[in-house]
């Protein structure tokens, strides 16, 4: 599942002066000095004694396929590190003191899904072939859900190329599975365990996407609203006004694009910095201070909520027109002048007053209220976060110099995936933190599909007491996995454990068919919990899922009468969808229902429920 290879420092190849003995009978040769740079416990004892030349090891069960492995590991060639090897992997490592090895086994399904993300979130034209035959290998593990959530995450982090990643999810046949997680993105937005993100746009703009494309029936879209979003305002049976003054040509136009249409905005966008100046030019009162009005078909939400001219180039990496307005903005150009009037009427003040406390007291208070002042505009304190979302280093440094605000930086860079800057950010400028502040950082990384960042956190120790239900609800299968192993290390604080009841309706919910098995095969899950007033029965057939009714069905104790806060079994939900099929399974399964569901059948012409109804001549059923 993960690949593995050790690489050494110094690897000498051609002579074999040390054995590996594995129960006393296989030798295995190798390189002395190859060895002792991997294994502590043989590197203590030859310490101790530089005479020794083997190493003694014991297994149960070894195979050949088992010393295959050994030479591999010994020899710098790849390995595959997957469910089957697992165990055996960690006692080799552990008997060796391979730490590296073991550290790499016991997270193999976090460096699986690292490799998906970097695959993904560093997709350009160059390499698109590459990655999409590595992405045809990979998602065979990690599940389908994983990788659309983390295409619709790439396209939030990654606005200019989200054409790219529509063209990768076609190549993979994903288009689907994709429509049923947008929609259902759509539906949640604001449920239990959302952050606050901006994310709507985009989510519009895909869906709008997958609607033209025909995976996304009219009707899946109106039944979410009330009022339409302008993405989809030629499905409303009224015009709207940009079609009225526009016409519907320009605006398939708009929705295809998905971006402001301001042409300063372009510029930006585009680091056009020529056409910039240019238009600059014509205006002797141009204000480079000045906001971005939104526009209803920018996708990128984090750019579309009146920005400044600044922060938007700092957002697209655009270094030279962010140069041009950093030495044109009259609000970053004051706070300079401030700052360096400050620092001399600070040293001032240190020369004469050196001893006088008062003076310095009065002095910091001055500071404090100017500092105040400094950032008490929003487009100056959230600068850093456009330039942390963009990821350019150089924009970041910049300011960083100007002595701009990190504010929430570290939750800007799990979101856009700039894994090198939140490192440098968590190092250097939150070095101080309180430990309640790194379980939000770890819960967004689950969220926004930040798997890097997440084994970082990891490794410095952070709690992931109540990561399992976040890693359910975002059908993160395999960091599903990895959490189930390490159970011990979950629902530590009284009461937490209770949300896992709801796992399974999670799972269901997002009809998440491979995470639902997972579940079931943990044999520690009620499958007749109740989440919301609902079963995970009744959650299935509302949704229409066939492959998830089956399984569920298939439950030694499932209960096909448990009804919800209503009193709705899952009879009355088949019979109010019009779903025969699922009619027929259940009483296939159980010859017990009440008269109230052929009744509701009949009153509602469903001529087909009727039948199959009427034709079961069974015991609590009344023609």
């Amino acid at each position: 599942m993960a690949s593995w290879c050790t690489i050494y420092e110094n690897f000498e190849e051609t002579k074999e002066d040390f054995s590996l003995v594995i129960n006393n009978e296989i030798s295995i040769l190798c390189n002395k000095l190859n060895i002792l740079e991997i294994s502590s416990n043989i590197s203590w004892i030859v310490e101790n004694d530089p005479s020794v030349n083997e190493f003694h090891l014991t297994f149960n069960d070894f195979s050949d396929e088992k010393l295959l492995l050994i030479q591999k590991i010994l020899k710098e060639e790849n390995i595959i590190v997957n469910a089957e090897n697992e165990a055996f992997l960690l006692n080799f490592s552990k008997q060796l003191g391979f730490t590296k090895l073991e550290e790499f086994v016991s997270n193999y399904e976090l460096h699986f899904i690292i490799k998906l993300e970097e695959t993904i979130f560093n997709l350009n034209e160059n390499n698109f072939l590459c990655s999409y035959e590595n992405l045809k290998t990979l998602i065979l593990t990690s599940g389908k859900e994983t990788i659309c959530r983390m295409l619709i995450n790439a396209c939030i982090a990654r606005p200019k190329n989200t054409m790219m990643f529509l063209k990768l999810t076609d190549s993979l046949d994903l288009n689907d599975v994709m429509s049923r997680v947008l929609l259902l993105q759509m539906e949640t937005l604001d449920n239990v365990f959302a952050f606050k993100e901006r994310k709507n746009q985009i989510i519009c703009y895909l869906i709008r996407h997958y609607y033209d494309a025909g995976f996304i029936r009219k009707e899946q879209i109106t039944r979410l609203y009330q009022n339409l979003p302008v993405f989809f305002e030629d499905l409303s049976d009224f015009n709207s006004n940009f079609i009225k003054r526009h016409g519907i040509e320009l605006f398939k136009e708009r929705v295809k694009e998905g971006i402001n249409p301001n042409p300063i905005s372009i510029f930006l966008r585009n680091d056009d910095i020529d056409s910039f100046q240019n238009f600059t030019s014509k205006d002797e009162y141009f204000d480079f201070d000045q906001k971005i009005a939104p526009s209803d078909f920018e996708q990128c939400d984090f750019v579309n909520q009146n920005c400044t001219l600044i922060q938007f180039a700092a957002f697209f990496n655009s270094i030279k027109c962010f140069k041009f307005l950093l030495l044109n903005s009259s609000k970053i150009n004051n706070i300079e002048r401030i700052q360096n009037a400050q620092v001399i009427q600070n040293q001032q003040n240190n020369n004469q007053q050196q001893n006088n406390n008062q003076q310095q007291n009065n002095n910091q208070q001055q500071n404090r209220v100017q500092n105040d002042f400094l950032f008490e505009d929003s487009s100056i304190q959230n600068l850093t976060q456009f330039a942390v979302a963009g990821g350019n280093s150089e924009i970041v440094r910049i300011c960083k110099q100007n002595g701009f605000s990190f504010f929430e930086t570290r939750e800007v860079a799990i979101k856009f995936h700039q894994w090198d800057i939140f490192e440098w950010v968590f190092e250097t400028i939150f070095s101080k933190i309180l430990e309640e502040n790194v379980f939000g950082l770890l819960y967004q990384c689950i969220q926004f599909s930040n798997f890097k960042t997440f084994l970082y956190l990891i490794e410095k120790d952070t709690d992931y007491n109540l990561a399992l239900p976040l890693a359910v609800d975002y059908d993160k299968i395999l960091l599903t996995q990895w959490l189930l192993k390490r159970r011990k290390n979950l629902y530590k604080l009284k009461g937490s454990k209770s949300v896992e009841k709801s796992l399974i309706h999670f799972a269901c919910r997002n009809e998440n068919l491979e995470m639902l098995k997972l579940l079931l095969n943990e044999k520690r899950y009620d499958v007749n919990a109740k989440y919301e007033g609902q079963t995970p029965l009744i959650i299935t057939i509302a949704r229409g899922n066939s492959s998830l009714f089956d399984l569920l069905l298939s439950q030694n104790k499932i209960q096909i009468d448990a009804a919800d806060f209503s009193g709705m079994q899952p009879f009355h939900y088949a019979c109010s969808s019009n779903n025969p099929a699922f009619l027929q399974k259940l009483l296939e399964y159980c010859n017990k229902i009440q008269n109230a569901q052929l009744h509701k059948a009949s009153s509602k012409d469903i001529d087909k429920i009727t039948i199959n109804l009427s034709a079961k001549d069974k015991k609590g059923v009344f023609h």
